[in-house]
């Protein structure tokens, strides 16, 4: 959950910006396994740290390019965190891209499984 939405500060709560909040919590999420903070027991304890300021660790594994896009997605100031349009520009989107053009040209993939083989060594390890 978003800053602004557990705050409600100037106003502001549910809207695209906390959508791209949410984005980097399920980036995290595919890339670990766990949900941000998965060390805490009640969703409380976590709603806690983000109220507080509290931004959700970002794995070691992440490439510089994946640390970078997470930061921009949990940016604390819903005005200044990235919109979907420019997050659709970034590095570690337009690899995918990319490769899932250049993968389904032919319309015979059935598998995104091609997706971990194309991306660069150690865009995510």
């Amino acid at each position: 959950m978003a800053p602004e939405v557990i705050t409600r500060a100037k106003g502001e709560g549910h809207g695209r910006a906390a959508d791209i909040w949410s984005l980097g919590c399920v980036v995290i999420e595919m890339v670990t396994g766990k949900r941000p903070w998965h060390e805490y027991e009640h969703n409380f304890q976590i709603m806690y740290r983000v109220g507080m300021g509290h931004k959700p660790p970002i794995p070691d594994k992440v490439s510089p390019e994946g640390k970078d896009f997470l930061c921009h997605c949990l940016e604390s100031d819903p005005k200044m965190r990235w919109t979907a349009s420019q997050l659709l520009d970034h590095p570690f989107v337009k690899v995918c891209l990319t490769a899932l053009a250049a993968n389904t040209a032919d319309g015979n993939q059935t598998s995104f499984s091609w997706l971990c083989a194309a991306m660069p060594q150690g865009f995510v390890s």
